[in-house]
């Protein structure tokens, strides 16, 4: 693995570019065997969801092998290999992945590290508790990367025994945060400060992940006046830290597979509270893939606000058994399709709640025909796609709702009745990689797609190129210009 010896400077002194997305850590990466033992790279591919968190290590340069990380008893029911992405916390701001007596169990962690706020809110008992959110993240992640690299240094022991280890920690970042710098800045001093505390032998609490926190930034505004800086501990190591756009890493099995076209592609990623739809076109270029990211959009429109509008439309009519079932649905399991199992003989709440899901429905369009207007006037308007079909990932938790596919099925018809010859949405579907080992099968793999993709090593990702970095494309020259249909419920 290429180390890139890089200082914190780097995060500050240059605009932020796709190739600096990355800092190295000098630490304890809690290495095994002795100083003259032969070094194995091991890459571990953290996919930071809002319900869950999927994780993935490999070690690319021995034998290959990739291993899907099971959380035992922190696990959800459904799979071992889904953590779901929340944090206990006691009165003394111990913290843990499982429940702590008297704690407080603090969930959408990821969602309040998005939106940027400094104070996470968790109501218990009636007693309102402040946490913040940067430190919640770190803390959470570094106990997940702490349990990643236990399980593998116990299990395998006897296969990597022999090994010393150098380390990468590659996290995932959505495309509309991937496309703001500040976002990224922020993202690679949560990931780069959650590192070193997942190194630390005493039980992390929130006291420390925020010291941690503050240090990484401490010494960051320092490298921005010229002092070149890294995380250094007492033992000897290192890690090396990325951020590596989702959209890659989504579909860097489909780049190396014998299923890849070159070209237009479209990603939507269907999550618990957002959906995210990208473009992007994919080539090769001396060698390397590059992901030439077109468009960005991320809106609330997942899958739990969609089940909170439906609550809200029955709470009136729901027994009150029926509704705190409701309200403490499980984001990590299938949405309940309370339409049918609770009102099919009502037709007043059946009416209202069609009607709640058409224009939650229509929003998820706009959403969608706002990225293919963009693609058809400016972005990309001279691609084959036009005329033959639009390939398509859905990936995300809750992309096999009925909702979702219902919504892509209309979108697809429209499609082809407005750009004829287009066949319309062509989704590409992926099998379980031959050498990922992991208890599922191919229905099972979308979940470890993006924590699948995240195991490569940085340099064998690709590049992926931010919209600002990429010019829009004029139309051919037509004697009738072309004009893309709109209808009033695109916009």
């Amino acid at each position: 693995m290429k180390h890139l010896h890089r200082s914190l400077a780097s995060w500050f002194k240059a605009p932020f570019r796709s190739e600096d997305r990355t800092t190295k850590i000098e630490g304890t990466s809690q290495r095994r065997g002795k100083s003259a033992d032969p070094i194995c790279d091991a890459v571990i591919g953290l996919d930071f969801g809002t319900s869950c968190t999927k994780i993935v290590l490999r070690t690319p340069y021995e034998r290959d092998r990739a291993f899907a990380i099971p959380f035992g008893e922190a696990a959800h029911s459904s799979s071992p290999y889904l953590l779901p992405s929340s944090l206990w916390v006691d009165r003394q701001g111990h913290v843990a992945l499982t429940s702590l007596r008297g704690g407080h169990c603090i969930r959408d962690i990821k969602y309040y590290l998005m939106q940027s706020r400094r104070q996470h809110v968790v109501s218990d008992n009636g007693e309102v508790v402040k946490f913040e959110a940067e430190s919640v993240a770190v803390a959470f992640l570094a106990l997940a990367l702490s349990r990643t690299r236990t399980w593998f240094l116990d299990t395998h022991k006897n296969s990597y025994g022999h090994f010393s280890f150098d380390w990468q920690f590659n996290l995932g970042l959505p495309s509309e945060d991937f496309a703001n710098a500040a976002m990224c800045q922020d993202y690679l001093r949560v990931a780069a400060a959650a590192w070193r505390l997942s190194l630390q032998k005493s039980p992390i609490d929130l006291t420390t992940a925020k010291a941690t926190l503050d240090e990484v930034e401490s010494r960051a505004r320092q490298a921005a006046i010229g002092v070149g800086l890294f995380l250094e501990c007492e033992e000897n190591g290192s890690a090396e830290v990325q951020l590596v756009p989702e959209v890659a890493a989504e579909v860097v099995g489909y780049a190396r597979s014998h299923l890849r076209e070159d070209g237009l592609h479209i990603l939507f990623d269907i999550g618990a509270s957002t959906l995210d739809i990208c473009s992007f076109i994919l080539h090769e270029k001396q060698g390397d893939d590059r992901y030439e990211l077109l468009t960005a959009d991320v809106r609330e429109l997942g899958a739990i606000i969609l089940h909170r509008k439906r609550v809200e439309v029955v709470r009136q009519a729901v027994p009150e058994k029926a509704l705190h079932r409701l309200e403490h649905w499980d984001p990590v399991e299938p949405i309940p399709n309370i339409i049918e199992q609770n009102f099919p003989t009502n037709p007043d709440v059946m009416g209202r709640l069609h009607a709640s899901d058409l224009n939650y429905s229509k929003k998820c369009s706009q959403m969608f025909w706002q990225t293919l207007i963009d693609l058809k006037t400016k972005r990309d308007p001279r691609s084959r796609r036009w005329s033959d079909s639009m390939p398509v990932f859905v990936c995300g938790g809750a992309r096999d709702m009925d909702f979702y596919r219902e919504s892509l099925a209309d979108i697809s018809k429209t499609l082809r009745d407005m750009y004829s010859p287009c066949a319309g949405l062509e989704q590409l579907k992926l099998s379980k990689p031959a050498n990922l080992e992991a208890d599922i099968d191919d229905d099972g793999y979308h979940r470890l797609a993006v924590a699948w993709g995240l195991s490569y090593p940085e340099t064998d990702i690709g590049k992926v190129t931010r919209p600002s970095e990429i010019g829009d494309i004029p139309p051919r020259r037509r004697a009738e210009p072309e004009r893309p249909f709109v209808s009033k419920d695109m916009v």
